[in-house]
């Protein structure tokens, strides 16, 4: 994936290899995470597919923004993106804690809607105000922060829950913090 990832930002920057690039890695790693569920049999595989699901919601994003006159529903295919690998973490963090664990999914939540509400005060406010920004615009410019923190939340409860760490978890945490640390950097 790092090979990869590293020839992706050798190619040269015009909007068709771009947008086929990015649709083939991440339609390419929603693949082999499917092949992963089939070969390892998880107990519980959803968590995995919507993985998988939001990996393809990237790469149509991707693909639409960059090359079609329909760049904004690339916004909702990102959201989209974001709830699959909310969700995902959430059915994950379910499963190494057996039973309901209500109090630490609504600490999750106050804590980020509290951090939401502040980035939306101060970081994103002076958007929402932009006169040259269209609505969805300026909603995307909301909602994605809020989504960038509520997925930061789940996996730190993910993180900090009970239950045994396969190396698989730390491989996914890791990847979704790249994922958030590039999503703040653009």
């Amino acid at each position: 994936g790092l090979l990869a990832m590293a020839g992706y930002y050798l190619l040269p920057n015009t909007v068709r290899v771009v947008a086929a690039s990015s649709a083939v890695y991440h339609y390419a790693g929603a693949v082999v995470v499917v092949v992963g569920i089939r070969l390892n049999r998880p107990v519980d595989a959803w968590p995995w597919y919507l993985i998988a699901t939001a990996l393809l919601a990237f790469g149509t994003g991707d693909a639409l923004e960059y090359a079609s006159s329909l760049a904004d529903l690339s916004d909702l295919c990102f959201l989209a993106a974001y709830l699959a690998l909310t969700a995902a973490l959430l059915r994950l963090v379910r499963t190494r804690s057996r039973g309901r664990d209500v109090p630490a999914l609504l600490d999750a939540l106050v804590v980020s809607t509290g951090l939401g509400v502040v980035a939306w005060q101060f970081l994103m406010f002076p958007y929402a105000r932009d006169p040259s920004l269209t609505l969805d615009q300026k909603l995307t410019s909301i909602v994605l922060p809020l989504a960038d923190v509520l997925l930061l939340t789940v996996l730190v409860r993910l993180w900090s829950g009970g239950g045994q760490r396969s190396m698989a978890y730390w491989l996914l945490g890791v990847s979704v913090v790249a994922l958030l640390a590039a999503d703040a950097a653009f």
